[in-house]
């Protein structure tokens, strides 16, 4: 049988041979009957074509059906790419989608022209990337990461888009590959691709994957293009309170309404792009809504991120002491009783429903801006913890809406009093894992990379949604002067600021403001009271005592650590000392089920003090999976809580 076997091969391989010979024959017969032609000889011209003809009749049959098919679709899918490129430079070229970029969103309001436009080597930059390249490296990337295994296999591109900060290759996948198969891969894919991330998405066709590729240098995102385009525009005809979040992968703008998702929580380091999402957050606030709907109170502990909206006519406060914080905190507290009250008198839950019914707009939307509650909570816990609830459970049916932003996400920061009420969250760079975890509640392995490159956790939407957040301009020079160009518009515009019966208190000693009306030497308390309207207590000076009579600079601030925080030290600090008295090698936390019976709390709340501990250094986390935690604090430290 083997014999015969190696019989045919042979044979085939010497008719192959021969085929081959004859090939090289006519090949030879072409060329000399072709140089015959060029000297006159006659008849040899139509000797040329007919060799010329056969060789390449030869050439077909030879290189087989498979090798036809592979090269048809590889023709195929550069002539996809080719076409979804250049679609996607028409549809630049014309800018269908945007608005006139010289004046403002509706009639009454600032120039988008206040703004600046992105730099010129962004737009070139932007128009050159196609995603082509990573396109053309599917086949190959997949071949070597063992997803191809047949030779004649192949991955079909659908589509290619191109974004700021990554392009987006929607592929098909053949019968027997599976998306998570992809998603488990992911790091395999990068190496494969050659990229720094990769992250693998459904596609919106059935079998389809989306591969979303990172470029290595990424493009910075101006918030004019955002508010320029017709999907911004359709947006705001349906928000009350709009706000951009950023633009996804291939530069779509995220949008959403304060109104609806009630607050916003949102963390990120130094350098992260927190700032300047919460400035490019409040300048859209202020191009597209009056003071006559919209008014701010701005809680600025660090001095130098919100004073520029002083002088803004929607700004009632801009307080950075933490006496004068927790006096904005608890006007804006009364205040929302206050409104309650009206409410409860005009028979409405909401605020949209008293203007319905009473065609009353003398109440407008209030946005408080805690810029940093990490400092807050440890100078003035007790009351901020408290407040800071109160407004996140209850505020928003009156109109009351908050954004609370710090460094440090801590569960001593971001309690879980306060967490619970501000489900939707916005993240920039972190630390540590378990700060994202703080944050988030899931374990999700994030690589962000700083300057506005975040994941939001967002109501009404599903999952984590990744997005490169907007600048104002391209560095904190031009973002200034829009600032200030701004501001001059509303100063100048002869718009008068919302009836709010929150007193309006000089915050800094000698501080003026300029508003529309008002300039210089305005009255240190400015309040126009209406019908039904009551006149609130004063902010807090800088001296005097703290709301809840402690005294002090600012009061003696209460301890830094809750009396949870401190019982749990306690508890780890006592099995240190019995360990010791037992004379115990390897020291021991208590198992996290007699953590929580000694403490009453949910497993929870249980595992976030764990992560507190490990990130203070007061415990370790086990080597090997399911053994206790370890005390590594050190004998002084401990000593204290005993």
């Amino acid at each position: 049988m083997s014999s015969k076997k190696s019989v045919k091969q042979n044979g085939g391989t010497d008719k192959h041979s021969f085929a081959q010979r004859g090939m090289l024959l006519v090949l030879a017969a072409g060329a000399l009957a072709t140089s015959a032609a060029g000297s006159g000889v006659g008849h040899a011209g139509k000797v040329a074509a007919v060799c010329w003809l056969g060789s390449l009749v030869y050439i077909w049959l030879w290189i087989g059906k498979d090798r036809r098919e592979r090269f048809f679709k590889k023709c195929e899918a550069v002539a996809t790419i080719i076409k979804n490129s250049l679609d996607g430079r028409q549809e630049s070229e014309v800018p269908a989608n945007k608005m006139d970029s010289r004046g403002p969103l509706q009639e009454g309001l600032p120039s988008l022209s206040l703004l600046p436009d992105p730099p010129a080597w962004v737009r070139q930059a932007a128009g050159e990337r196609t995603g082509t390249g990573y396109a053309l490296r599917v086949n190959r990337a997949f071949r070597r990461c063992g997803l191809l295994k047949d030779e004649g296999e192949r991955i079909e591109v659908i589509s290619v888009q191109s974004g700021p900060a990554a392009a987006r290759v929607t592929v098909s996948l053949p019968d027997g590959l599976r998306l998570t198969r992809l998603q488990h891969m992911t790091s395999d894919l990068a190496s494969a691709f050659g990229v720094e991330s990769l992250q693998v998405i459904p596609g919106m066709h059935a079998g389809s994957a989306s591969l979303i590729i990172a470029y290595k240098n990424r493009l910075p995102v101006v918030l004019r293009t955002i508010l320029e385009s017709q999907e911004f525009q359709e947006f705001l005809g349906r928000s009350e309170l709009p706000m951009v979040v950023g633009v996804n992968d291939i530069g779509e703008p995220i949008m959403i309404d304060l109104v609806s998702v009630r607050h916003l929580l949102v963390a990120g380091t130094t350098g992260s792009g927190k700032s300047w999402f919460i400035n490019e957050v409040l300048v859209t606030l202020l191009l597209s809504r009056g003071p006559d709907v919209l008014s701010l109170v701005l809680i600025d502990p660090k001095r130098v991120e919100l004073s520029q909206y002083r002088g803004f006519p929607h700004t009632i406060t801009v307080a950075t002491e933490t006496a004068q914080a927790v006096g904005a905190l608890e006007s804006l507290v009364k205040e929302m009783e206050r409104r309650y009250t009206i409410f409860e008198q005009a028979g409405v839950k909401n605020i949209q429903q008293y203007w319905q019914r009473t065609g009353d707009r003398s109440i407008g939307y209030i946005v408080g801006v805690i810029d940093e509650l990490a400092d807050l909570m440890s100078t003035a816990r007790k009351e901020v913890e408290i407040l800071v609830q109160r407004l996140t459970q209850l505020a928003r049916a009156a109109g009351i809406h908050m954004i609370v932003a710090t460094q440090r996400p801590s569960v001593d920061v971001i309690t879980g009093v306060i967490k619970s009420n501000l489900p939707s969250r916005v993240v920039f760079q972190l630390i540590s894992g378990p700060d994202y975890r703080t944050v988030l509640n899931v374990d999700q392995d994030l690589k962000l990379r700083g300057k506005g490159d975040g994941v939001a956790l967002l109501e009404g939407h599903a999952g984590l949604v990744r997005f490169q957040s907007p600048g104002i301009g391209a560095d904190d020079n031009e973002a200034d002067l829009a600032v200030s160009k701004i501001k001059d518009f509303w100063v100048n515009s002869g718009h008068k600021t919302n009836t709010v019966p929150i007193a309006e208190a000089a915050v800094e000693a000698g501080e003026q403001r300029n508003t529309a009306g008002e300039t210089g030497e305005s009255s240190k308390l400015r309040v126009t009271s209406g019908p039904d309207m009551v006149k609130l207590p004063d902010f807090p000076e800088v001296f005097g005592e703290l709301p809840g009579g402690e005294s002090g600079e600012y009061g003696n601030p209460p301890e830094s650590e809750s009396e949870e925080i401190r019982k749990f030290k306690i508890i780890i600090a006592q099995a240190w000392q019995d360990a010791v008295d037992a004379d115990m090698d390897q020291i021991t936390a208590p198992s996290i089920r007699s953590l929580r019976e000694r403490m009453n709390i949910k497993q929870e709340r249980v595992m976030e003090l764990i992560d507190l501990l490990i990130r203070e250094g007061w415990i370790q986390a086990p080597p090997v999976p399911k053994k206790p935690y370890l005390i590594v604090a050190g004998e002084n430290i401990l000593k204290d809580y005993l």
